[in-house]
């Protein structure tokens, strides 16, 4: 499953725009229905995209792996700050 991120910076005073996509490859593994109704019950997971939620127990229990460029929840904040920097806005 590919997760996507999409950002778009706009910096009105020098008339200049930036974007930037970043991609979160997650594999899962296979569960069997036991290991579906415990997680399902310990971690209600139903109210999120495809249930879910790499900062909780599904990346302990059902993902294989997660190949991701920076984050694979929020914003990609490596990428806006350095967009932010590049529109002249400082950045702690």
């Amino acid at each position: 499953m590919v997760f996507l991120t999409a950002v778009h910076v706009v910096d009105g005073s020098n008339d200049r725009a930036e974007s930037h996509v970043d991609h979160t490859v997650v594999r899962f593994r296979a569960l069997a229905a036991d290991e579906i109704a415990r997680y399902i019950a310990a971690d209600a997971p139903l109210d999120c995209a495809g249930g879910f939620k790499a900062e909780s127990l599904a990346s302990r229990c059902s993902t294989a792996s997660i190949r991701a460029t920076q984050a694979l929840t929020g914003l990609p904040l490596i990428w806006v700050s350095a967009a932010l920097r590049r529109a002249g806005i400082p950045v702690p």
